[in-house]
C-alpha cells in the first residue's frame, strides 16, 4: 500500500464496528476519515478521492461541544450529495486524546481520535523530562491510547541504560525505543513496533524530530523541516496543523505541532495509573484525606523518606492531582446551571420584543 491520499476504508482501520453503527443511522450514509481539520472544512478520506466535507446545518444547530467537534482520526457518517460531503454525525470514539485548552480555560481540546498508540516522542538531549513524559502517558492511558516513548537523536552521545531505566521508573513495563533519522536502519527499532491499519500519534514538543520521523517513514519531504539550530540542538518546528497519512507500510500515522503547554484534563485514570505505585501506599496513609504534606501517619512521605520512591516523583503526582482538581473546579464555576441560561433566554427575548414593540409604536401589555 502506498501513501497516496485515495486510500481504502478498510486500510484505514475499517471494521465491523463502524459498519454497524453507520448502518443503525440509516441508509444513504457513508463513511469516512478526518485527515485534517481547517477552520469550518474537514478533509475526508475513504470516499474514493479525498474531499473536503462540512458539518451538516442541523449537527452546528444541535451544538457539537468542545469535544464533539471533528477531530483529525475521527470516522464521520457523511451524506454525499453533488460532489458535496456533509458530515450528518460523528460514529462512536474507540479512544480520544485532548489536553486542557490553553489559558485559564479548563475546556478539553481533542487533539486526535481513533488513535491505537500514542508515541511520546522525547529526545536523547535537552528534551528528555520523565515530568513531561508523565503528563503525556496520563493523558494517552485516560483517552484509552497506549503510551509508547519514542528517544529520537540515539546517535548523540548517551546512556540507554540509564535512559530506560528512569523511563521505566516512570511509566513502569511499558515500551521505548531509541531511535535517529541519520541512518538508514534508524527508525527500524520503531516500525518493528508498527503494525498496519493500527493509528499511531506523534506528540511532544517542537524540534524532537516529529515531522523528521514521520518523512523518514514515507520516503518523502511531506511535512517540512528546517536546520537544527546550533544554540540548542533543536530542530526549527514547521508542523501548522495535525494530519492523519498512511505509510508505505500500511501504518496510519497522525503528526501534530509541537505543544509548548500540555494541561490535563479529566485523566484521573491515567494518573492512577502512571503512578500505581504511589496509589497503592497512599492507602496506608493514616487519613483518608491525606494531602502528604506533614500529616501524622502519611505512609507517602515515609515512602519518600526512606527512598522508596523519589521526591521527585511524589511531588509529580500531588502536582498532577491539584491541577485536575482545579480544573475540574473551574470547569463547574463556569457552567451556569440550566434554569439560569434558560431564564437569560427569556430575558433576552422579551428585551427584543420591546424593542420591537417600541419601534412599531406598539404598547406592552
Amino acid at each position: 500500500m502506498g501513501f497516496s491520499l485515495a486510500v481504502e476504508l478498510e486500510d484505514l482501520g475499517y471494521d465491523a464496528r463502524l459498519d454497524r453503527a453507520i448502518a443503525d443511522l440509516g441508509h444513504g450514509l457513508e463513511a469516512a476519515r478526518v485527515a485534517a481539520v481547517d477552520r469550518s472544512s474537514v478533509l475526508l478520506l475513504g470516499l474514493g478521492e479525498p474531499a473536503l466535507g462540512k458539518p451538516s446545518g442541523r449537527w452546528r444547530h444541535e451544538g457539537m461541544g468542545p469535544l464533539g467537534q471533528p477531530t483529525v482520526g475521527d470516522w464521520a457518517a457523511v451524506r454525499v450529495d453533488r460532489g458535496l460531503a456533509v458530515i450528518e454525525a460523528l460514529l462512536p470514539r474507540r479512544s480520544l486524546f485532548f489536553r486542557k485548552s490553553a489559558g485559564r480555560s479548563s475546556a478539553p481540546q481533542p487533539i486526535a481520535a481513533n488513535v491505537d498508540v500514542i508515541l511520546v516522542v522525547t529526545d536523547v538531549d535537552r528534551d528528555f523530562s520523565p515530568r513531561r513524559l508523565e503528563r503525556y502517558a496520563s493523558a494517552a492511558i485516560a483517552g484509552g491510547a497506549e503510551p509508547v516513548v519514542v528517544v529520537n537523536k540515539a546517535d548523540l552521545p548517551h546512556d540507554p541504560d540509564e535512559l530506560s531505566t528512569t523511563i521505566e521508573q516512570v511509566l513502569g513495563q511499558r515500551r521505548c525505543v531509541f531511535v535517529t533519522t541519520r541512518r538508514d536502519d534508524g527508525l527500524v527499532p520503531l516500525l518493528d513496533e508498527m503494525a498496519p491499519r493500527r493509528t499511531y500519534a506523534l506528540v511532544g514538543s517542537s524540534g524532537v524530530g516529529k515531522s523528521t520521523i514521520l518523512n523518514r517513514m514515507l520516503g518523502e519531504e511531506r511535512q517540512s523541516t528546517l536546520d537544527v539550530r546550533e544554540a540548542d540542538g533543536k530542530g526549527r518546528h514547521t508542523t501548522t496543523r495535525r494530519e492523519l497519512v498512511a505509510t508505505p507500510t500500511g501504518a496510519l500515522v497522525i503528526d501534530t505541532p509541537g505543544m509548548r503547554e500540555f494541561g490535563i484534563v479529566d485523566a484521573h485514570e491515567g494518573v492512577a495509573e502512571i503512578f500505581a505505585d504511589i496509589e497503592e501506599i497512599a492507602g496506608g496513609c493514616r487519613y483518608r484525606d491525606c494531602t502528604h504534606h506533614g500529616e501524622p501517619g502519611c505512609a507517602v512521605e515515609r515512602a519518600s523518606a526512606e527512598g522508596i520512591v523519589p521526591a521527585a516523583r511524589v511531588q509529580s503526582w500531588i502536582d498532577l492531582q491539584d491541577e485536575l482538581a482545579l480544573n475540574e473546579q473551574r470547569a463547574t464555576e463556569s457552567k451556569p446551571s440550566n434554569a439560569k441560561k434558560r431564564w437569560k433566554s427569556i430575558n433576552k427575548e422579551a428585551r427584543r420584543m420591546r424593542r420591537l414593540h417600541g419601534k412599531l409604536g406598539m404598547k406592552d401589555r
